[in-house]
């Protein structure tokens, strides 16, 4: 699944989305981006019910670390799916998580 980087679309938010064929988000990460402390804090999770168990959500983690190797940035999480994925998959990705 391909997400579209949204940057700023909402003060201070950046988030990868996917949207449906009738252009309604079906699958979402909020981050809150603080420059200063080169960070993106992911805050929400979202997929569609009919998508789920498809690993969409995971594939969503993976766009944020990209971005996070890409910028330099770090992750810090709050969001709860966030915080188990990480928690598993946490040597992958020590590098970029805080």
């Amino acid at each position: 699944m391909e997400f579209e980087f949204e940057h700023n679309y909402e003060a201070g938010h950046d988030r990868f989305v996917h949207y449906a064929a009738d252009r309604k988000i079906d699958a979402e990460v909020d981050l809150t981006v603080d420059n200063s402390a080169q960070t993106y804090t992911i805050d929400s999770t979202k997929t569609d019910p009919a998508l789920r168990g498809q690993g969409i959500a995971g594939q969503l983690m993976q766009a944020v670390v990209g971005r996070a190797h890409e910028t330099g940035y770090h992750i810090i999480n709050v969001c709860p799916y966030a915080v188990n994925y990480f928690d598993k998959h946490h040597d992958e990705y020590a590098d970029v998580l805080q």
